[in-house]
């Protein structure tokens, strides 16, 4: 009955509740999950601008289901849409970076990442928060902001790093316990130095050319 009903609408008719679909893409009922995946794979050749940039959205989200859900149907979409999936997907990459300055990303990393060891003793935690904040920067800026912040604060957060790294060969060892606090509280006594760095600069920031990536030149050549 739903299969034929699901057939009989129009699917123009659908796109008036387009999001609410997409919330519900990653639906635990088998039955409707299938029927959904169909529908929208259906509404995907027709319009694929529709699908394509909250389908991005909901590939990052936190929940594994979602993601995994929205990898199907973006597969689904670049059979037909090639160009237009992979444009989506460096638009959205390139929003995110903009949106969310390494400041900002420094700043929540290095607080959650004290609170997580301070106040819940959550080793792991801890380094998960960190680490790929510091692969990050090693990975190198894409734009002049990040250029700027890795000058001001990269030496600081490299000896940091080591540190870190430190601490992990000392907790491999099954080393004192003495040792390995010491390493840990040497290292936010490190990252103390880059937090209120971070502070300042994130109050300065008002110039927005500093956030353009060479790679937006794309943007004038859209699908």
């Amino acid at each position: 009955m739903l299969t034929r009903g699901f057939a009989a609408v129009s699917l123009d008719a659908w796109l008036g509740v387009l999001p609410q679909l997409i919330a519900r893409i990653h639906t635990a009922n088998q039955r409707v999950y299938n029927m959904l995946h169909a529908l929208l794979s259906r509404l995907g050749r027709t319009h694929p601008q529709a699908l394509v940039y909250p389908l991005s959205v909901a590939l990052k989200s936190r929940d594994r289901r979602r993601r995994v859900a929205a990898e199907k149907l973006l597969a689904v979409l670049q059979e037909h849409s090639a160009v237009l999936v992979e444009q989506a997907r460096s638009v959205s990459a390139e929003l995110i970076r903009v949106a969310i300055l390494w400041h900002e990303l420094w700043h929540e990393g290095l607080e959650e990442a004290s609170r997580l060891y301070f106040l819940d003793g959550n080793v792991r935690g801890m380094l998960d928060t960190l680490l790929p904040l510091h692969a990050q920067l090693a990975a190198g800026p894409h734009t002049l902001r990040e250029a700027s912040f890795q000058e001001a604060f990269g030496q600081e957060l490299n000896e940091a790093l080591e540190l870190l790294h430190k601490y992990q060969r000392l907790v491999a060892s099954q080393n004192i316990p003495t040792q390995v606090v010491a390493c840990v509280f040497l290292f936010f006594s490190q990252v103390g130095k880059v937090h209120g760095g971070v502070l300042r600069c994130m109050l300065s920031l008002s110039q927005m050319y500093v956030f353009i990536l060479p790679s937006f030149s794309f943007l004038f050549s859209l699908n």
